[in-house]
């Protein structure tokens, strides 16, 4: 029963690698488009009781959220972290939410890394951007979806 957590950065595919990925293993996602971002105390046990329960019941990708901070203990989860140079962040984000101007695509990548971050921080008081807190670290500008895909599914095997 894999459980698979992804933090990431804006506009290095997340949401997209994870869906690709629970695609190949025939599983759930579990991702920010059906949890929405609210620090509020409330939402946040709820947010962390599904996840808890997502992982608890296995096979489900979850993306973002804090998982692999939520989840460190939960034997077998295999934690990812996906990033990409700016660059390659940026044009993945004008083409995915139809941005036509870099310094708009920019600034809505920095404030959502920002945002992020600090979520991250204020939460589980751990800096999201540090390698140690998970079990791999992917460039997804590098490798592309597809092999990031290959890549994690490879390392679930070893698991």
């Amino acid at each position: 029963m894999p459980v698979v957590t992804i933090g990431r950065q804006f506009g290095a595919g997340g949401s997209t690698v994870g869906g690709m990925l629970a695609e190949e293993l025939h599983v759930d996602v579990l991702e920010s488009r059906i949890i929405d971002f609210d620090t509020r105390k409330a939402v946040l046990q709820i947010t962390q009781h599904v996840i808890q329960e997502a992982a608890r019941a296995g096979n489900v990708v979850i993306v973002g959220r804090g998982g692999a901070y939520l989840l460190y203990d939960v034997p077998g989860a295999l934690h990812v972290f996906l990033g990409a140079a700016k660059s390659v962040r940026v044009k993945a984000i004008m083409e995915r939410f139809k941005i036509a101007s870099e310094e708009e695509a920019r600034k809505l990548m920095d404030r959502t890394d920002e945002n992020w971050t600090a979520y991250i921080k204020q939460v589980y008081g751990h800096d999201r951007n540090l390698a140690g807190h998970y079990d791999m670290v992917l460039d997804t500008g590098r490798l592309g979806y597809k092999t990031t895909v290959e890549v994690i599914l490879a390392a679930l095997k070893k698991k």
